[in-house]
């Protein structure tokens, strides 16, 4: 059976109306989930990110706890799976916490063996 995710990643920009709308438009456009990401600026090596403009945009967009658990509430309201990708174990960490059961590993962490192996065993 073909199941369709509608990717929101970070662009409602920590909006949290914006990314309602997202999901309600992903919902009747015939999605059956919605996937956002989870990160943490604090945790971000240095990088041309600290240069272009990336570091500002990434802590405006980051989903705190809160937001999250709010938009996976709205979700369910509206009958469309809600999960998200996580660049690291602590990302991954908080996901599992808000009881979501699904996880999707970004592909530039597929050799990250440490999120790797934690995503294995625990969801």
């Amino acid at each position: 059976m073909t199941k369709i995710i509608a990717e929101i990643g970070w662009n409602h920009m920590g909006n949290i109306d914006l990314a309602k709308k997202m999901i309600v438009a992903a919902k009747d456009n015939g999605a059956d989930f919605v996937k956002t990401q989870i990160f943490d600026v604090n945790q971000l090596k240095k990088g041309p990110w600290d240069l272009d403009g990336r570091r500002e945009i990434y802590q405006k967009a980051s989903l705190t706890d809160p937001k999250y658990i709010q938009l996976k509430k709205f979700s369910d309201e509206n009958n469309i799976h809600f999960f998200s990708s996580a660049f690291n174990k602590q990302g991954a960490e908080r996901i599992l916490k808000i009881d979501n059961n699904i996880f999707k590993v970004p592909s530039a962490e597929a050799r990250n063996y440490k999120l790797l192996d934690f995503v294995c065993k625990k969801f």
